[in-house]
């Protein structure tokens, strides 16, 4: 999933809109992937050694049932298979729901912490998080703004935004999910007062990528 210029600039201007009337602030931050996922490197190399090897013992090639031949064919189709992983759709193959909620959660939070997103005045930041890869999102929302909103919120929020990425309408829902976010902060965070002319706009609207 890779965002085209017009679909940063869309999502850009959507974050100011959201941000006009609230105290909040909005994060979007969209990465290619949140781990490297190494072990799946090695679950494909095995998977490949073990099936390049049963191949040649159930159609022999060689009239010899020399063990060194068999070994090396073992090792050129684990070493076939730890680079045809690289490839995004095989890598997903060998990855687990449960690794992958746990690194997108991972990195979802260190995000909210190295972009400063926990660091706003009144604590009212929101990260919007992606990640392409595992075609996957989290929504973290700093204290100030889970003391009022509940979570099933963030989920109305998440569900709709990834079946539009899933669609590879990734601009238009991650819009939509910044829109949603707005309404909400605007709801339990207005400006009051002239608290509007003196607002400072805390974190950068630009979406970040890797």
């Amino acid at each position: 999933m890779n965002l085209t210029k017009s679909d940063k600039e869309q999502i850009k201007k959507a974050v100011e809109k959201a941000e006009l009337n609230t105290r909040g602030e909005i994060v979007p931050m969209v990465l290619k992937r949140s781990d490297a996922y190494p072990a799946a490197h090695f679950r494909a190399a095995i998977v490949f050694g073990l099936v390049f090897a049963f191949a040649l013992y159930y159609f022999p090639f060689f009239e010899a049932g020399d063990a060194l031949i068999y070994l090396w064919t073992m090792m050129g189709g684990m070493f076939i298979g730890y680079f045809l992983c690289f490839h995004r759709k095989i890598k997903t193959f060998f990855l687990s729901k449960k690794e992958v909620a746990e690194e997108v959660h991972q990195r979802a939070l260190e995000a909210f912490f190295h972009e400063g997103v926990h660091n706003t005045r009144e604590r009212t930041g929101i990260l919007l998080f992606v990640s392409s890869l595992e075609h996957r999102a989290e929504l973290i929302a700093d204290c100030g703004i889970n003391e009022k909103v509940d979570k099933e919120a963030w989920d109305e929020i998440l569900k709709p935004m990834l079946q539009g990425l899933k669609e590879g309408k990734a601009g238009d829902a991650i819009t939509k999910a910044v829109e949603e976010c707005g309404a909400l902060l605007e709801k339990h965070f207005p400006f009051t007062g002239d608290q509007k002319e003196k607002d400072t706009n805390e974190l950068s609207d630009q979406v970040i990528t890797d």
